[in-house]
This record gives structure tokens, sequence and C-alpha cells, in this order.
């Protein structure tokens, strides 16, 4: 929370009586307030909002345009470098503030509420698709305006890409009204932008300026963004084997932001043999079987949102659909079916856990119901009745049990794919469990397996470490659905 910059003095604009305005003139109007962020993780778009009479303005962006960053330029349309003095977030409005010295000469927009927009009216779009197809103006018109969860969405026509987030949304008069957030494809595309009435909106409803966003609620907090060239971060410990941790304060190490942080942090689980399946259990647990399994490693942590916004700036996919919650990079990744996890783990040279690898890892060198021991204890995992009806960061300090192979959420908070097939029998095959089993070589119905429940749920039996499930692999809407890796030894 930061409170030491005096708030621009600028209000809501009123919109104009004068016509409308051509594409090209709304460019013309706006393309210098326009600029280009560049981050060590990829590029996005930003523009500066700010009363020319002030000596601050701000560039406004999505806030998974700058999080996890360990460098930041913004540059203007002719590549001048800005300088940057701080940044403050909105993880759950995905909302940047850049602050950032004035441009001479630079006309800041006018932002207004969307009161005034209508389904059907023309809107404008300015940015930087791709990262390098810089100042490009796409036109559409406003399909509707949508509420996901506590959130005012606009919908869009205008073509959107990889690069384009925290482009302005532009009304006739060259107005910005919001800023693209996110591409969802389902069956057809839609591009959503966030209402800037959502994010600058006051409990009276007035029209907040930016530097009230700034400095005004809890919701607000600083990114640290380092210079391009200072030294990274060391690596946060991580937590020792068997550790009940009970604190209410988040855990002090990083979540895994990329691909290499949680390469880097994978748990090495080691040979041995184990009880697979339970005598109590449902009747697709049955019968308990010896399995012996060679070593591998393991992710700690599920894969976090921030680790698939990388996985998507790699490779041209698009972010699913958002929870009511909204993208928190520290959080699972949701939403994803058994394929795209799958699609995830090859591109990161990882593979999805086997069942058997799961359970096993699950136990953590125990035989116990849960991973922490026979009795069910929610202290130690999220789920219906202590979530907030959302996920929890992969690394906090309640609700969570390390186990004794140092992984975390390998009961609760989300499920999570494994490689096999399901099959409620497969149990009975003898042959092919004995050493390292791979599931079944297909199934009538192709549905993949499910294991460790999730914050969505109160059963206690869901969450125990032999319990399975299972979904299509195509199955993707399951805001309580995610994933983690696997690698054999010496590969990660």
């Amino acid at each position: 929370l930061v409170s030491f910059i005096a708030c621009p003095t600028f209000a809501q604009k009123k919109t104009p009586s004068n016509q409308k305005l051509t594409a090209k003139q709304v460019f013309d109007k706006c393309k210098d307030a326009i600029v280009q962020i560049k981050t060590d993780t990829g590029t996005g778009t930003g523009f500066l909002v700010g009363d020319p009479k002030d000596s601050v303005e701000f560039v406004i962006t999505c806030y998974h345009v700058v999080s996890g960053a360990k460098s930041l330029k913004v540059l203007t349309n002719n590549g001048k470098e800005i300088v940057i003095k701080k940044i403050a977030v909105n993880r759950d409005g995905d909302a940047a503030l850049i602050v950032v010295e004035p441009l001479r000469g630079v006309r800041p927009l006018e932002f207004v509420t969307t009161n005034d927009l209508s389904p059907g009216d023309d809107i404008f779009v300015i940015g930087n698709p791709l990262g390098f197809l810089t100042q490009t103006i796409t036109t559409g018109i406003l399909s509707s305006k949508r509420q996901v969860g506590d959130r005012k969405y606009l919908q869009i026509t205008a073509p959107i890409s990889h690069g384009s987030s925290g482009s302005p949304i532009l009304n006739s008069y060259g107005q910005a009204v919001g800023f693209v957030s996110f591409n969802f494809t389902e069956g057809q595309s839609l591009n959503m932008g966030l209402a800037l009435s959502e994010v600058f909106t006051a409990q009276n409803n007035g029209f907040r300026t930016p530097g009230q966003f700034y400095a005004d609620n809890g919701n607000v907090d600083n990114v640290a963004v380092k210079a391009p060239d200072s030294p990274e971060t060391p690596a946060a410990e991580v937590p020792s084997p068997g550790t009940p941790v009970t604190d209410t304060d988040v855990l002090r190490m990083s979540a895994p932001r990329t691909l290499a942080e949680y390469k880097e942090q994978m748990a090495s689980i080691p040979g041995g043999s184990f009880l697979m399946g339970s005598s109590d259990g449902d009747a697709d647990e049955k019968p308990v079987h010896s399995v012996t399994m060679s070593p591998f490693e393991m992710g700690r942590t599920p894969v976090t949102v921030a680790m698939w916004k990388e996985y998507c700036r790699a490779t041209g996919e698009v972010m699913p659909y958002p929870p009511a919650w909204g993208w928190i990079d520290d959080h699972p990744i949701v939403s994803v079916s058994c394929n795209e996890a799958k699609a995830y783990c090859v591109w990161a040279g990882l593979s999805l856990p086997t069942e058997a690898q799961w359970e096993y890892a699950a136990k953590g060198g125990k035989n116990t119901k849960y991973p922490w021991g026979d009795a069910f204890d929610e202290s130690k995992l999220v789920w219906d009745k202590n979530s907030n009806k959302r996920t929890a960061s992969v690394y906090r300090r309640a609700r969570v049990f390390v186990n004794g192979y140092g992984l975390v959420d390998m009961a609760g908070n989300v499920w999570q794919w494994c490689a096999d097939y399901y099959d409620d029998s497969y149990y009975y095959n003898e042959s092919s469990l004995k050493r390292d089993p791979q599931g079944p070589f297909s199934t009538p119905q192709s549905r993949r397996v499910l294991r460790g429940g999730s914050w969505e749920y109160r059963i206690p039996d869901i969450f125990r470490s032999t319990a399975r499930s299972c979904a299509e692999p195509t199955f993707r809407g399951g805001v309580g659905v995610g994933f983690r890796c696997c690698a054999p030894p010496g590969l990660r």
C-alpha cells in the first residue's frame, strides 16, 4: 500500500457533443499516447493517462503483462524509453498502473465510463500485436457488456492477439472506455476487455482517478521490478518435508513463475514399493496391490497461472476463460483440459504423472489415509469450508501440509490430471500392475484419471490419497481442475 503521491486532479470526462471521429482520426488523436511494454517474459501494450498540468502521468496496462517480470521497459512509438517511477497493481482487476515521468508534447488519453456505450456501437483498439506490429489500429463493435463474477467486461469484435493486452478500447470520440484483457476461444473467439470504470470506480460510485487507485485501498500493492542487468533474486528455500504449517502469513518463498523455476524446485521421489488402493475405499480402489516404482521427479506444486501465461506467450496459446476471482499468478492454473495439460508438458519437456506415480508421491513415504495421517484435518488443505470459494496460492502458511517428499496440495486446492486412462476395474489386472504401471492402453469411454480433490468439495473421503476420479480428456470447464508435472531423474 503506497500513498506518497498526490492524486491527479482530472475527473470524468463528458462525452463530447461534436461529430464522431473516423478510424483515421481516432488513430491520429491517440497514437502518441500508446506505449509498448517490454519485459523479460514478453510484451504488451499500455496507454498514458493524466493531466498535462500535473507533474505525474500514469501508464495503464494489464497486471498479467507485468507480473513476474524481472525487468521492464516502457517505450514510446518511436522507441524512446520512458522513465518509470513506481508500479501499483490490482490483481483481481488485472490492472496495473505504472507511474512515469511526463512526456513533453504528448497528450494523455481521456477516459470515460461505459454508460453511454451500447452493444453495436463502434469501438477501436490501438496496440502492438505480436510484440512487433507496433501502432496497429483495429476496428469493431461492442458485442456485449458481460458480468463475470463481480467485474464488468466488454466483449468486442476488434481483432486482438498476443501483445495486445493492455491496449485501450476507444469510443468513437477517441476516449478510452476500457483495456484489452484476454481472448477466450471455446467454439467461438471472444475478445474481452475490462471497463475502466470497473477498475477505477470508488465506493461512492464516483469516477476514481488513477492517483486514487494508486493510493486508496488494500487491493493495491507494489510490484518490484528490477533493472534489466541487476542480479536475480536468490531462490527461496523449500519447506522441510513433513512440516505441518499453521501460520496465517503467506509462505516466504516464491511460487514458481516460470518453467525454469518450477524445474529447479522439483522434488526427487525415491524408488520403492508401496500398497496402492484401499480395502475400505470405493470399489475402483480395490484390490489393494503392491507396486514397485522407479525414481522420478515431481513438481512440488501444481502448475501456476504465471507459468501458464509464460506458455501462452511462448506458443501463442490463449488463457482459458477466467474464474470469478480472476487470474492470480501464484494460484494453480485451472480450466485446462487433460489434452491441454499434456500439450504444456510436451512443450516443457516434462510429462503428466501416471496414476501410480501420483498416489505414491501423495503418500510421501507413509501408508496413511491422507497425506498427513489417518484422521481428516481441515487445517492441512483447501476445501469448500475454508476456501472462500476460490483456489489458493500454492505457497501459503495456512490450510497446507508439506508431505514427506516436500510436495504441497496433494489433497485439495485443485484436482490434478494424470496420464492414465481411467478404468474402474484396472486394479484387477495384476500382470500390468507390479512395476511402474502405465494404466490401461485405452478404454471405451476414453476418460482420464483425476486425483486429489479440490476447493469445491466438502466430503473428506474425496481427499484420501487413494481416491480416484475421472473426466473426458477435453473437459476444461472445472474451476477446480489443474495439474502438476513429472520427469525422469536428471531430465528436469
